[in-house]
């Protein structure tokens, strides 16, 4: 009796130990280029959980050489077309946030604004995913990364589509 109640908690715990894990929710990126100067950027976790509201970075594909002007150009460019209020709103919210110096409903100069890292690389933009866990966003010129982060363990990174000279002309 000793024996047979032994094997049965042998297995008992050793399906919890496996079941565990399975459980997990991994984190998934879905990065689709438009071919218009845009991407599409769709987030999830495997167990079908929301990625609502998590935050999405754009991150230059370099080690940080104290140069921002890749991300000043591109905040620039989305505070200045009638295309993108949407993320420049949602943009502005984050840098107050962060303490930068907003005047009436603008950064005053984006070269000001202190430059954050991601492992040593120059955050270009930081969003959200909306409601749907989605996000269009332009693209950066230049080489850059695509950062899902939804905490410790449950980052995913894409590399970005490369703009190219006729869609910079489309988005101009």
């Amino acid at each position: 009796m000793f024996k047979k109640l032994l094997v049965f908690s042998f297995f008992f715990v050793m399906g919890i130990v496996i079941a565990v894990p399975v459980s997990a929710h991994t984190p998934m990126l879905y990065v689709e280029d438009y071919g218009d100067g845009t991407i599409y950027l769709e987030g999830g976790f495997s167990d079908g959980s929301s990625a609502s509201g998590t935050e999405i970075l754009l991150v230059e594909d370099k080690d940080f050489d104290n140069d921002t002007a890749v991300r000043d150009k591109y905040l620039e460019f989305i505070f200045n077309s009638v295309n993108f209020e949407e993320l420049a709103d949602t943009y502005l919210k984050i840098a107050e946030e962060n303490g930068a110096k907003i005047e009436g409903n603008k950064v005053a100069d984006f070269s000001k604004l202190e430059a954050e890292l991601l492992e040593g690389k120059l955050i270009i933009f930081k969003s959200q995913l909306d409601d749907f866990s989605s996000l269009n966003l332009p693209k950066p010129e230049g080489s850059y990364l695509v950062v899902f982060n939804a905490g410790p363990g449950h980052t995913v990174v894409k590399k970005g589509a490369v703009l190219t000279e006729d869609e910079k002309a489309l988005l101009e």
